[in-house]
């Protein structure tokens, strides 16, 4: 099959030590979409997987689609994509993981969303949970209430391997991915995205099964993508809360966060109001589900978590100048 000089979507996958099976599986279901106008970026980032080198070279020698970087030595996930975003000629850029599968009409379905709502730059979709045998555990769950990015204030609701983006997002920064972040990269950069006006939306269809095993970047280093997740959670609040202007970093009594917020506050139109509402409603509902601990974390700046507040301190100081008074009912 002749690719074309410009295709409409980049596929762009990292392959490190996969066992061949699941290597198979995830390389046909891309091949195998109904939409066939794509290239295949693929890059090996294990100079030392022998076996799957040559099965992706005998992928390239039947589907001129493919096209293969092979790194000279393990750079990690995240410079083995920009290295793959460098060369990509698609209009968009899909994502995939070596160990996941497709559905066939994954990309008809986000290539159609995307063309019908031009104003979203990035989709993602639902998706299944599968074990290493390939079985269905579980579903993912976003709630429909609320599928926008107020969300990524209290956890990462993107999955990775399901997202279509605009390749004109490519502009914004590079490299796009930020390398200071070896594991929750993509959590990241939907904040970086975020603060900077670019829309993300999602498509309530299951388009992806995601396998989950013991040898994902998240299980062999779930200490440092926890450590990473929650130091870009407190970044992306500290940055959102500053842009609107109701952050003052020069306050650092007791009651900083509290005086800050109050700061500007009446003056913000109604929606940005309900926003920031928001915004400290996740904060509230983390610490009654006692997570005090990440809260402090990642909210307070490296003053503020010297101080021995206690739990109605805390809930005081953050929380009662905005929602305080509307979760009055809410159990700690």
């Amino acid at each position: 099959m002749a690719l074309e000089n410009n295709p409409k979507i980049s596929v762009v996958m990292s392959v490190y030590k996969e066992p061949l099976e699941w290597l198979h599986q995830s390389i046909d279901s891309i091949l195998n979409q109904t939409i066939s106008d794509f290239e295949f970026i693929i890059i090996c980032d294990n100079p030392g997987y022998k076996e799957g080198i040559e099965l992706l070279e005998a992928y390239k020698m039947k589907d001129k689609r493919i096209v293969l970087v092979f790194n000279e030595q393990n750079i990690g996930l995240t410079k083995s994509l920009n290295k793959g975003l460098a060369i990509a000629k698609g209009e968009y850029i899909a994502r995939m993981d070596a160990d996941d599968i497709s559905l066939p009409d994954r990309f008809d379905v986000q290539l159609s969303f995307m063309e019908k709502n031009p104003n979203v730059d990035v989709c993602h979709t639902n998706f299944s949970f599968i074990d290493k045998k390939g079985i269905i555990t579980k579903y993912s769950v976003v709630p429909h209430k609320r599928t926008n990015q107020d969300l990524l204030f209290c956890r990462n609701i993107v999955g990775h391997p399901t997202v279509l983006f605009k390749k004109s997002l490519l502009d914004l920064r590079t490299p796009f991915y930020n390398e200071n972040y070896r594991s929750a990269q993509d959590y990241e950069l939907w904040t970086y995205l975020t603060l900077n006006g670019i829309q993300i939306n999602f498509v309530n269809s299951i388009q992806l099964q995601y396998r989950v095993t013991n040898n994902q970047v998240s299980s062999q280093r779930f200490q440092e993508q926890h450590n990473n997740t929650y130091e870009i959670r407190r970044s992306f609040i500290f940055s959102y809360l500053s842009r609107l202007n109701v952050w003052n970093k020069e306050i650092v009594e007791p009651i900083s966060i509290y005086k800050a917020i109050n700061i500007n506050y009446n003056k913000l139109p109604p929606e940005t109001q309900k926003k920031l509402g928001w915004v400290l409603y996740v904060l509230y509902y983390t610490m009654s589900c006692g997570k005090i601990k990440y809260v402090l974390n990642f909210l307070l700046d490296k003053r503020m978590r010297k101080l021995k507040l206690g739990l109605d301190d805390i809930i005081r100081i953050i929380a009662a100048p905005v929602v305080g008074n509307h979760y009055k009912g809410m159990k700690l």
